[in-house]
């Protein structure tokens, strides 16, 4: 009875001091205390309502919401604890949350002097206010976003869940009714391994971005099967750091970090460790945003961050000492020395690295004229240390730089003599980290950096253009104020007109040869007042309503500033006619004095853009036979309205957004209120300017208006859909320069949707062809474009040669179809439930 007695003392003190802690912390201190365990059918809301929130007392950079807090760990005068919850960096949490786990340190008055993450879960993916946390009754963890979205799961579901504990040691665990473990944080490390965590053959610790974004960087360690190694997380990825330098003659198995050292074992026996320094009452081992690896103490962490570094064999040898385009030497930080080729970042800490004066601009002209190379003598670069020559052999140090300057990518050349001074190793960089000035006792003391910089005559020619941009813009703004004034005073002749037109709506009769005519007050009633809005379009909005007849339509209301009652009748008449599977159904139409709308089909799988653009990766997108599918149903439509219809149509306004899915996944194009009807003995249309930047051909510029317009603006939807992106995502320099690069590097291969990876062979090839397809279809001289029949000749693999090509499409000879389409393709499951 003693005994009981004692243990449970024991527990309420250990209660009342938890209490206390966060009471003093604790902004709100209005809902319940978090404990260390959870069972099944729990949620958690992240909102003020639903949970508590801590933040540091000294600081006010960071903010959680625990769900779980372990017990309290004494540390001389501090107390730590381990936790679960949403975690954010900055006040308020705009960029979102994270769920982490995380401790916190308190000091023995109470105050929480400190918290730092540890492990996360969603730190490419963070949710906002409102995402939900569930545990499920048969073990799975999910977490959820505001809007429902999945985020992450453990992907545990089991009938033999118990519960859900945070340890003492940092180590969040899900276990059966035996104890056994079901799932642990400890097994999907982040940058950071706490004491007792494994890090196993082949896992990474990758670095964040920078100290407040979680998102994945730069760098990361590993632990390989003969060594411990540190890389950049580039494309090849490059060593910094290896432990031991020569291969084991055993293989690892896993590392594992205490409060004195790093093991690795091999075999269920541990080698001889790292020799580390580690300070006393070490608590964490982190691989931090700059690539650099830190042991940290808790004695060394309160109040802001400041961790100790490990030794210097590993400090002086991660890339970046001296930050981007820094010069190390003898342990100072300076800039590359050549007049005012580069500027430090912040002056004050020369360790933060360098900018060049005038950025880099990747075009052929630059390449040619406006790069020259900055020479660095006695200069040598991490990765001479292990092997990384972006060469198989020796070359001359001229071939290096020529190398560099053909690739647009490369931002310098690395040239590394052997001993006879006439030939080296060349290393092609694309990302500039810190450089090593060497004395002549260095081993690398004869190598040299070639630095690539942009002439400052580019400068001097960006100043003429934006001058002579100015000049011609207060121009354009004096026409522009005179164009107004005269549109207002022809205003009231206008509206007269107007009004004259909306009286005769009533007494014209509209009904031969066109579709069924509604009143405005059928409209309003299948429309339920024009209460559900589908989106906008050319002069007006769409919103959804059922007919009559019990079916679905989609209303297109016009604002009245675009078209008058002839325009609008030659537009019914027009789109009333054209009956294509490829086009949206006018069904309809509405002409009652001021009121004018136009009735479609509905079509319950929305615009195209929702189906092949997004950030979120567990949304659905089309896969590829459904992209195929797409683009020849486009390509059909267009040669429809270029060259099968009584008088040619021009749309001018080809986007995703006007690309319209039915039930099928079938495209039709919608939209016709910039379209444009062109007399077949016209070579050219005389219009206003019109379209969507981004997808508007140069001509229109120069007032060509001809259905090569069209054709270019097919051009770039086909590079988006094999892409997956925004044609403005793909490059800052212009999608016109982005391609011409990749394909004269032969590496088209990079524009390709990633998510085509688990899709069938011979996949990538035809996603090859397609974009090579759409660069026919790009080229500046309209002229050169082809026919839209030629384009669907080449879909269909009717036509096997293609002449005046820029990048020649390779059809083989026996005329096998671009890419093999299934136009009796029937959507899987996981397809129709992505976006409406």
């Amino acid at each position: 009875m003693t005994k009981d007695y004692f243990s449970c003392s024991a527990s309420l003190i250990s209660l009342l001091l938890t209490l206390f802690f966060l009471s003093c912390s604790r902004l709100t201190g209005s809902l319940p205390i978090p404990s260390a365990t959870a069972y099944g059918g729990a949620t958690w809301k992240n909102n003020n309502h639903s949970l508590d929130f801590l933040t540091p007392s000294v600081y006010q950079d960071a903010l959680v919401r625990p769900i779980l807090l372990s017990g309290n760990i004494s540390y001389n005068d501090m107390n730590l604890q381990f936790g679960c919850g949403f975690f954010c960096y900055g006040s308020p949490c705009d960029t979102g949350y994270l769920f982490a786990t995380f401790f916190v340190v308190h000091k023995a008055d109470g105050r929480l002097f400190d918290m730092q993450m540890v492990w996360s879960s969603n730190r490419d993916q963070m949710v906002q206010e409102n995402a939900a946390l569930i545990l499920s009754s048969t073990g799975e963890l999910v977490l959820k976003d505001a809007d429902g979205s999945l985020v992450w799961s453990t992907n545990t579901s089991t009938q033999s869940f118990q519960r859900m504990e945070i340890g003492e040691s940092g180590n969040l665990v899900l276990y059966n009714p035996d104890g056994g473990i079901i799932w642990q944080s400890f097994d999907y490390p982040t940058d950071t391994i706490l004491i007792g965590q494994k890090l196993k053959v082949d896992q990474k610790l990758i670095a964040n971005t920078s100290p407040k974004n979680t998102s994945e960087g730069r760098f990361y360690c590993t632990l390989l099967h003969d060594c411990f190694a540190m890389f950049t997380a580039s494309a090849p990825a490059k060593m910094y750091f290896r432990y031991p330098e020569l291969p084991a003659c055993v293989e690892f198995s896993y590392a594992q970090f205490d409060n004195q050292s790093v093991h690795i074992y091999f075999q269920g026996r541990r080698s001889p460790s790292i020799n580390l320094s580690v300070p006393k009452d070490s608590l964490y081992f982190k691989l931090d945003w700059d690539g650099n690896l830190k042991v940290c103490s808790i004695l060394q962490t309160i109040g802001r961050y400041s961790p100790d570094y490990l030794p210097s064999f590993v400090k002086y040898h991660h890339p970046r000492p001296c930050g981007d385009y820094g010069v190390c030497t003898n342990g100072q930080c300076s800039c590359p020395k050549d007049g005012n080729a580069f500027k430090p970042i912040d002056a004050a800490e020369p360790d933060q690295g360098c900018a060049p004066h005038v950025p880099l601009a990747c075009s052929e002209k630059s390449r040619r004229q406006d790069h020259h190379f900055l020479e660095l003598e006695h200069v040598s670069y991490f990765t001479y240390l292990y092997e990384n020559s972006s060469t198989p052999g020796l070359v001359s140090r001229d071939e290096c730089k020529r190398l560099c300057l053909e690739n647009c990518s490369c931002k310098a050349a690395f040239f590394r003599y052997e001993t006879n001074f006439s030939s080296g190793y060349c290393y092609l960089e694309s990302n500039i980290y810190s450089m090593k000035a060497n004395s002549p006792v260095d081993k690398f003391y004869n190598s040299t950096a070639y630095i690539k910089i942009q002439s400052r005559s580019k400068r001097i020619k960006y100043l003429i253009v934006v001058i002579i941009c100015a000049c011609v813009g207060g121009v354009l703004a004096l026409f522009i104020l005179l164009w107004v004034w005269i549109s207002k005073s022809q205003n009231s002749r206008q509206q007269k007109e107007k009004d004259e037109d909306d009286g005769e709506d009533d007494h014209v009769d509209w009904s031969a040869g066109l579709p069924l005519r509604f009143t405005f007050q059928e409209l309003q009633d299948a429309t339920h007042n024009f209460s559900v809005k589908l989106g906008r379009g050319g002069f007006g909005s769409v919103y959804e309503g059922v007919s009559a007849a019990g079916s679905k339509i989609a209303v297109k209301r016009l604002d009245g500033a675009g078209q008058g009652r002839r325009e609008f009748r030659a537009e019914v008449e027009t789109l009333g006619n054209i009956n294509h599977l490829n086009f949206v159904k006018l069904k309809g139409f509405c002409a009652e004095k001021a009121h004018r709308m136009l009735v479609y089909e509905h079509l319950p799988n929305g615009s195209l853009d929702k189906w092949i653009f997004s950030n979120n990766i567990h949304q659905h997108l089309l896969d590829w036979k459904a992209r195929c599918k797409v683009v020849l149903n486009i390509a059909r439509g267009l040669t429809y309205l270029h060259e099968d219809c009584r008088e040619q149509i021009i749309h001018f306004d080809i986007k995703p957004q006007n690309i319209l899915l039915d039930q099928n996944f079938n495209a039709k194009v919608s939209d016709f209120g910039l379209a444009k009807l062109v007399n077949r003995e016209q070579s050219e249309v005389i219009t206003m300017m019109r379209g969507t930047p981004g997808y508007m051909a140069p001509e229109l510029l120069n007032m060509h208006f001809t259905e090569k317009a069209d054709i270019f603006s097919f051009g770039v939807v086909v590079i988006e859909i094999v892409s997956g992106k925004r044609s403005r995502e793909l490059s800052e320099d212009g999608l016109f320069s982005l391609l011409q690069i990749k394909a004269e590097e032969g590496r088209l291969i990079d524009l390709v949707y990633p998510g085509l990876e688990n899709e069938e062979t011979g996949v990538k090839e035809e996603a090859i062809k397609l974009l090579k397809l759409g660069m026919w279809c790009l080229q500046d001289n309209f002229t050169k474009r082809p026919a839209m029949s030629i384009v669907v000749k080449a879909l269909e693999g009717l036509i096997d040669t293609f002449n005046d090509v820029p990048c020649a499409l390779a059809v083989s000879s026996d005329k096998q179809p671009l890419f093999s389409s299934d136009l009796s393709y029937a959507p899987t499951t996981s397809v129709i439930s992505g976006p409406r």
